[in-house]
């Protein structure tokens, strides 16, 4: 079906139908996402073609999409071969960065396009279908914070059959809609609202390559089974309320056998989530996962992404009919004691700790996790990125002209001054991170991670 006009206008008419709708009870949206989204409203109402609305969604509103990161991304081409045995870029040629992607930011290599933000997607489906491969063939995805579909994207090179559920702010859904008709003119896209009406039933996914599922509308899928669910760099910017709310939305009201998230971890309080909708934790667990895969600022993430802590998780959901409460408090004993064989503070003593107290918190395990993180701020155990930016930025910078920063770094460590000249994407980063910073992400304003308070509230509870 050729994408034109009338694709834009059908997407313009989804899009008002979902806005024009309620959100459900207890879910709300950040400060920051609100200001955004009246900008999207704005745009979108504004757009006379697909390729303007494309364009805009590619212009950074969704990711870090850069330009002159040629260094990252060959960094990453290799990284990726290097995590994922068997894997070669050689063997996947259709594997390469949309042909509507912002061309500034593309790289050739080897003859075929790459972005920074291309890679980061394709490191998210390799180390989700990776991990969960031993559960079956992965052919039904629901990825909530889907943004403009650039996972979805690569779920659907790599897996043609994949039916791939998207649930996102319907101004999100919009770009969406847009970026996988642009991509994929011969997919079955369904977007799921009111004019939908296959009696009063609940829609089978299944039946459609894309399904497109305003926050509005997500009552309409449950009950639905998925083989994973995927959350990546949004949960971060929500609510705790909001979290809690899609937390419980795949652990209930959805069926799914392992969940992928990317987000924030120990984080200080930035403006995506600031005041009373601060986000403590996320992702927000209950009792019945198991850890699959757990490391703390992977760099094939933080190389691009340096100015904030990641966590890289999948778990696997234990079934209905095995979850039981009766063991969970031996079971978190056994984690701690397999942590406590651990260095205090490493990856593999937090994968212990942190699913241990969700498994059955206790003042003990609380105690033990947040002596850990005190080892962390101090950049002992797993690497820290906030306390090497202190390192990098040093104290007062943040207050301080491009130029003295430059020039005290220089006096401070010509070592890193060095590589800062000769490798210039970086040194754009850098200073891209210390802008950042100096708009009110100062890492030495408050010196307690958000998920401190977390688990001193949590400890409190059990006083």
């Amino acid at each position: 079906m050729p994408v034109n006009d009338e694709t834009l206008h059908y997407a313009k008419n989804c899009f008002e139908r979902a806005h024009s709708t309620g959100y459900p009870e207890d879910f709300s949206i950040s400060p920051v996402w609100r200001t955004d989204q009246e900008a999207m409203v704005t745009a979108i109402r504004q757009f006379e073609t697909v390729e303007q609305a494309n364009r805009y969604a590619m212009a950074g509103m969704f990711d870090f999409r850069d330009a002159g990161m040629r260094s990252v991304i060959e960094f990453k081409l290799r990284e990726l071969e290097r995590l994922f045995t068997g894997f070669t870029f050689l063997e996947h040629p259709n594997l390469k960065e949309s042909s509507y992607s912002n061309e500034e930011t593309l790289e050739e290599v080897d003859g075929l396009p790459y972005s920074n933000i291309f890679l980061y997607h394709l490191n998210f489906y390799l180390r989700s279908t990776s991990t969960f491969h031993s559960l079956g063939p992965i052919k039904r995805v629901i990825e909530i914070g889907s943004g403009y579909g650039g996972l979805a994207r690569i779920f659907k090179i790599m897996s043609p059959g994949t039916s791939y559920t998207l649930i996102d702010l319907p101004e999100s859904l919009f770009f969406a809609q847009i970026f996988l008709s642009l991509n994929f003119p011969d997919a079955k896209i369904l977007y799921l609202d009111d004019e939908y009406k296959e009696g009063e039933r609940v829609v089978e996914t299944e039946e459609f390559d894309f399904v497109l599922v305003p926050i509005q509308m997500s009552d309409r899928i449950v009950g639905q089974e998925f083989d994973i669910a995927v959350n990546t760099s949004s949960f971060q910017e929500m609510a705790d309320s909001t979290v809690e709310y899609w937390m419980d939305f795949i652990e209930h009201r959805v069926r799914v056998k392992g969940f992928y998230s990317c987000n924030y971890f120990l984080k200080l309080q930035y403006p995506e989530t600031s005041g009373a909708e601060s986000n403590l934790m996320c992702p927000v667990l209950d009792p019945f996962w198991k850890v699959k895969y757990f490391r703390i600022n992977p760099e094939i993430v933080t190389v691009d992404a340096n100015t904030r802590n990641w966590l890289e998780l999948c778990v696997e959901r234990i079934p209905t009919a095995e979850q039981s409460t009766g063991t969970l408090e031996e079971v978190a004993f056994k984690l701690f004691e397999k942590g406590k064989r651990q260095p205090k503070g490493n990856n593999d003593w937090f994968e212990s700790l942190w699913m241990a107290i969700w498994y059955f918190p206790s003042k003990e395990l609380i105690h033990e996790m947040l002596e850990g993180i005190q080892l962390f701020k101090q950049g002992l155990g797993t690497k820290n990125l906030l306390w090497d930016q202190h390192f990098l930025f040093g104290p007062g910078d943040m207050s301080r002209t491009t130029s003295m920063w430059v020039l005290g770094l220089r006096r401070r460590s010509p070592r890193l001054w060095n590589v800062l000249r000769i490798n210039k994407a970086f040194a754009k980063l850098c200073l891209r991170s210390m802008v950042d910073l100096n708009r009110g992400r100062r890492l030495d304003a408050p010196n307690e991670y958000r998920e401190e308070i977390f688990y001193k509230k949590m400890m409190a509870n059990l006083e």
